[in-house]
């Protein structure tokens, strides 16, 4: 699997929980393609940038307003490099040639 950065996965995560009613944590998990503990970690850091919400009751996350408008935001930058012949994917350090 190629490297991807904390971008596209919180992109990930925020999609799988566009859903009307929410997605439960193991359907965010297999969707975004995460490992529990790392998908523990993402969902606090969502929660407190106000991107997802839970839902006690329903025990189901749900991205907000806010976080819809991260999606879009990230679908537009990611047209306009494809647009400039540029890439999405950013350089990992460990991947760069001497």
């Amino acid at each position: 699997m190629k490297y991807r950065c904390r971008t596209d996965i919180i992109g990930l995560i925020l999609n799988a929980a566009n859903a009307i009613d929410g997605e439960c944590r193991s359907h965010i998990m297999y969707k975004s393609l995460v490992n529990y503990n790392q998908l523990k970690d993402y969902l606090i850091f969502l929660q407190q940038q106000d991107l997802i919400e839970y839902d006690r009751s329903a025990r189901t996350y749900r991205t907000t307003v806010k976080g819809r408008d991260f999606l879009e935001l990230q679908r537009d930058m990611g047209e306009m490099a494809r647009l400039y012949g540029g890439t999405c994917e950013l350089s990992h350090p460990s991947r760069q040639q001497a």
